[in-house]
């Protein structure tokens, strides 16, 4: 079976694919499901703000439902364009183009191909200074990937929450949003460590857990599709959701229970490191 070199590709050297580029959302559709979600979005906050000065409980309680599902659905639509458009994407901004080569190049293509999906252990790349080309060998240099990590996050979900303070002026409205944003956050770093690890997390007692799974695992045979990783709102209704394997990929690649199976020894020890 086919396996991708352990090197990373120099950067000037293109990256392949690991399928065919078919998959992506037209520019139109794209900009008809952002414009969208922000209508909606920004309904929700002009409701919540309508309701502000009222007192009731019920009042609050639905100030804050409103404000729940409306960063569940900024979260997904923010996820697919920084995830897609960001961090699979060349870029000529050096901190663009630090993120593909820190996820893209690395995560996807030297240290965790579909071929090696599994691994007994997690492992981050470092981000101080930034050397795509190995793993993490010391708990600094793991500490500080994993905080690069949830604060690139942070830094694309918080000026959501600010903005819901700006529009809403509603406290359970942004408490709702602020509450979203923090377990999205936690929940897409600690979940896609998991996904690679097994036995890493207690979620794995969940269905919803190895649904993830198995959708991520997709990802990254096609990084084009199955772009959402915690909740696919995003590839549903921009047509990159993806349940199974092309022909060709599954001709290619392992399936995903055989994946599953195969748990190697992580890149660190295996000497990508």
């Amino acid at each position: 079976m086919a396996r991708i070199s352990a090197a990373l590709p120099s950067t000037s050297a293109p990256v392949p694919r690991l399928t065919a580029a078919r998959h992506g959302a037209a520019p139109t559709r794209l900009a008809l499901v952002v414009a969208g979600a922000g209508a909606v979005w920004t309904a929700f906050a002009l409701g919540a703000r309508a309701m502000a000065p009222a007192t009731s409980l019920a009042t609050a309680a639905l100030s804050f439902a409103l404000g729940a599902a409306a960063m569940l659905l900024a979260c997904s639509i923010v996820e697919w364009l920084v995830h897609g458009k960001l961090m699979h994407r060349r870029s000529r901004w050096p901190l663009v183009h630090l993120a593909y080569d820190l996820h893209h190049r690395a995560h996807h293509f030297t240290h965790y191909p579909p071929d090696a999906y599994v691994q007994d252990e997690v492992t981050y790349v470092p981000l101080v200074p930034p050397r795509p080309e190995r793993a993490c060998r010391t708990r600094a240099e793991t500490a500080f990937a994993a905080l690069g990590q949830a604060l690139f996050y942070a830094s694309f979900s918080l000026p959501i929450v600010g903005l819901a303070w700006l529009v809403a002026r509603n406290a359970a409205f942004v408490a709702a949003s602020g509450a979203v944003a923090a377990v999205f956050v936690a929940l897409a770093v600690h979940v896609h460590d998991a996904v690679h690890c097994p036995g890493h997390s207690p979620l794995e007692r969940f269905r919803w857990f190895w649904a993830l799974d198995r959708h991520h695992y997709l990802h990254h045979i096609d990084t084009r599709a199955n772009v959402n990783f915690l909740c696919p709102l995003g590839d549903l209704l921009l047509g990159t959701l993806r349940t199974a394997p092309t022909p060709a990929e599954a001709a290619r690649w392992p399936s995903y229970t055989a994946a599953r199976a195969r748990v190697l020894p992580s890149c660190r020890k295996r000497g990508n490191a």
